[in-house]
């Protein structure tokens, strides 16, 4: 079995301070190996990057810091150009805060950024500061539900991809201008049974609900698969002919607890019953078209058995679990 194909498009590692805002990089894109970016004199100070960096094919830096509560500022939305000096800068009204990697989007001309507070916001991406938190806003959204899934986007970019801590997937336009009778909404539909905030446990107490990802199955739309916490990988299509008529459709669904690859582990490793399997983290796509899934560890109490599962959503549900492999 060939465990090599998942292609990752970017690692970071990052290594932030507080106070002055620090930030170094490593990348295995084309793009300076390393760069740091320093709070100048008279800025805002930042708080924590708790999500991580996004970089334009023009090398501009977008970076998406938590607010410091304790100074009771909110979270920035801020880009860098490569040279170390700041493109513009955004703070999130209402003392808001997000923990997600922004999205570069649009011709990398918009930034999506989901909040804790339930907004998404569409932000121009390429004009330099002085401009009007007005203006750089070119549309926001309002689902009233905490965004603390990673979005993303369609292949043809008209669609954003918004998973909500409520077991929400919301299909949202991209556009900055509707037409007559369009709804920034495309559709929205329950992601999940029952699948609420992923617990919070330890050193993760602002838990994160894995986001979606996305195929390209030539519709422009794409297929949009999630994974839950309660262990299942559902997949869902657009359909409907006209904006009044579209809505998801679900066309996948795998439960890795069902699993006889996944049951076959549990019972070999000396447990017994249905095996509790969770899933927190934003699945992966390879260049084969499979998704990759880690789990959380599901052994009972004081055992350790977590596992990264191949599933190639072209197969039916019962043989779509290509391999498991305990990590």
């Amino acid at each position: 079995m060939d465990k090599t194909i998942i292609s990752l498009a970017l690692f970071w590692i990052l290594a932030v301070a507080i106070n002055p805002l620090q930030l170094h990089a490593v990348g295995v894109i084309p793009a300076p190996a390393k760069f740091e970016v320093t709070a100048q004199a008279g800025q805002q100070r930042l708080g924590p990057i708790f999500g991580g960096v996004t970089m334009s094919p023009s090398r501009s830096y977008f970076v998406a810091a938590s607010r410091l509560p304790a100074a009771n500022l909110p979270a920035t939305i801020r880009a860098w150009r490569n040279n170390d000096t700041v493109l513009w800068s955004y703070l999130l009204p209402n003392n808001d805060d997000t923990f997600l990697v922004p999205v570069l989007g649009v011709n990398s001309t918009r930034l999506f950024v989901g909040t804790e507070a339930g907004l998404v916001y569409s932000l121009d991406a390429t004009t330099a500061d002085p401009v009007s938190p007005a203006n750089r806003v070119k549309w926001s959204l309002n689902l009233t539900e905490t965004v603390r899934a990673q979005l993303a986007l369609s292949p043809d970019e008209s669609t954003l991809y918004v998973r909500t801590t409520s077991g929400k997937l919301y299909a949202v336009r991209t556009s900055d201008s509707l037409q007559p009778g369009q709804n920034r909404l495309l559709w929205t539909t329950f992601a999940t049974i029952g699948d609420t905030l992923p617990p919070v446990h330890g050193a993760h107490v602002n838990p994160f609900s894995p986001g979606p990802v996305v195929i390209n199955d030539g519709s422009g739309f794409g297929k949009v698969f999630v994974a839950t916490a309660d262990g299942r990988i559902l997949g869902f299509t657009t359909v409907g002919t006209t904006d009044s008529s579209r809505s998801a459709s679900q066309v996948f669904t795998l439960d890795l607890k069902l699993s006889n690859l996944v049951k076959g582990l549990y019972e070999s490793s000396g447990y017994f019953g249905t095996p509790p399997v969770a899933i927190e983290a934003t699945p992966a796509l390879g260049t084969n078209g499979w998704i990759y899934v880690a789990t959380r560890n599901f052994a009972p109490a004081g055992g350790s058995l977590q596992i990264l599962a191949a599933i190639n959503p072209s197969k039916p549900t019962s043989t779509a679990v290509e391999w498991i492999q305990p990590v």
